[in-house]
């Protein structure tokens, strides 16, 4: 069992908490904790800090930490995130961002509470940190629960669950994608993955959809990144009548579009994360890597993981994941 401690336990004296935040999938699990604060200690405020790669104008790479505001991170809108002080843009003058910094540094100051869910980047400026032993067994989001234990907050299993706030124009846009669809009732196949690893073949998912077709009267909504559309195109279904796709590149009607379904299948596990905070059930596709299964697996309740002994996403057999389909969910 994963036991927490404060490594430097400075006096509960400031009602701003600092966070450092990854990317999306890390983002939406470090920060669980975060309707319980908002619930049970609202005169605590919240802002992000995150390390983001900046391109200056000589062509060479510097990284520098942010501070996220409200609405800026990932797109993600969080109103209990209520400090702005800087938006963040990929490739700016990094001397422009000279008044910036100062600013974030002005910024940091005021924050007397300041904590990592990491374990290692000594380097920040946090006089928080959380020493986790036995990591290699611990999720993220359990990791985030601990900081509100830490804090005193109460947290009960159902919190156990991913944090991500999607707006109501979100749901406006899948509602939307949804008549123009006529479908109520779908499953969500994403197939995007942030590492070609993690990628299944044209060919694979063809067979999944024919099989999935076939065992159930499910329609499906494949969903993928701009970037992937050939992978969609090249999949060539042929019952577009039960099966659509969304590729518009919208973050909030893509998270919307997975919370309506009745199940998300997915090789990544930003989606299935998504899918985690609404209790959505999950078939997810892994790689034969503990570790990546023990932090970043499904938190639904019905949940299917499915990796292949010694392989890696892409590579696993069809026949596996169309078996386990059959056997867990028709």
């Amino acid at each position: 069992m994963t036991k927490y401690r404060f490594l430097e336990v400075p006096p509960l004296n400031s009602n701003l908490l600092m966070l450092q935040l990854g990317r999306l999938g890390d983002f939406m699990c470090s920060t669980a904790f975060l309707p319980i604060l908002k619930r049970q200690r609202p005169d605590i405020s919240v802002a992000g800090i995150v390390r983001r790669r900046l391109l200056n104008v000589t062509g060479s790479c510097e990284y520098i930490d942010l501070i996220l505001p409200y609405g800026l991170l990932y797109d993600i809108p969080l109103s209990i995130i209520k400090n702005i002080v800087y938006k963040p843009d990929i490739f700016v003058d990094l001397n422009h961002f000279v008044s910036e910094t100062s600013k974030i540094v002005t910024f940091l100051s005021l924050a007397d509470i300041k904590l990592t869910i990491a374990t290692g980047h000594k380097t920040y400026p946090y006089n928080r940190f959380i020493a986790l032993e036995g990591i290699e067994s611990s999720h993220i989001v359990d990791r985030s629960l601990a900081v509100a234990e830490l804090l005193g907050l109460r947290v009960s299993e159902r919190d156990r669950r991913p944090h991500i706030c999607i707006p109501m124009e979100g749901f406006d846009g899948a509602n939307r994608v949804l008549n123009d669809f006529g479908f109520e009732d779908y499953i969500a196949i994403n197939i995007s993955a942030g590492s070609d690893d993690r990628m299944l073949s044209s060919e694979k998912w063809r067979e999944i959809i024919k099989f999935i077709l076939k065992e159930s009267d499910k329609n499906i909504i494949l969903l993928s990144m701009p970037s992937h559309m050939e992978i969609i195109e090249a999949i060539g279904f042929r019952n577009k009548r039960r099966v659509k796709s969304y590729t518009g590149g919208d973050f909030f009607t893509f998270s919307a579009l997975i919370s309506k379904s009745s199940l998300l299948i997915s090789p990544d596990t930003s989606a299935i994360h998504i899918a985690g905070a609404f209790n959505v059930p999950v078939v997810g596709l892994y790689p034969d890597v503990s570790w990546n299964i023990n932090m970043f697996g499904p938190t639904s309740d019905t949940k299917v993981v499915i990796f292949q002994k010694g392989r890696l996403v892409k590579d696993i057999e069809t026949s596996l994941i169309t078996k386990t389909l059959i056997q867990q969910l028709f």
